[in-house]
């Protein structure tokens, strides 16, 4: 259940990643407008923090769904040192998954240096 509740922070940092930004300003929906995505977003640094904090965690699910939900959190500039340390996480527990999912994270991610 822990690794679900990860999953679950991780989706809702997607939401509001740059990417999300990028297609709401092209439909025309800027998100500066939206409370709950500048909401999400000021948090971002806390939740990589309490994320990133169960790294070291036995569980092989949870490792996965930690270095997953932390991704799209990346995208903060106020965490930009972090992401050369996730490039090996990205390339040692996703690129290795057995799970099809974890693969084509690992192929988007790493070409774009992690956004």
């Amino acid at each position: 259940m822990r690794a679900e509740l990860v999953d679950w922070l991780g989706s809702v940092a997607r939401e509001v990643d740059n990417e999300a930004e990028k297609i709401s300003h092209h439909q025309g929906f800027p998100p500066e407008e939206c409370p709950p995505f500048n909401g999400v977003r000021r948090i971002w640094a806390q939740l990589f923090s309490k994320i990133a904090s169960r790294l070291g965690d036995r569980d092989p699910q949870m490792h996965v769904a930690v270095v997953t939900a932390c991704i799209p959190l990346l995208d903060d500039l106020r965490l930009l040192h972090h992401k050369k340390d996730f490039v090996s996480l990205v390339r040692s527990v996703l690129a290795t998954s057995e799970r099809w999912q974890h693969h084509e994270l690992a192929v988007e991610t790493l070409p774009a240096g992690l956004g």
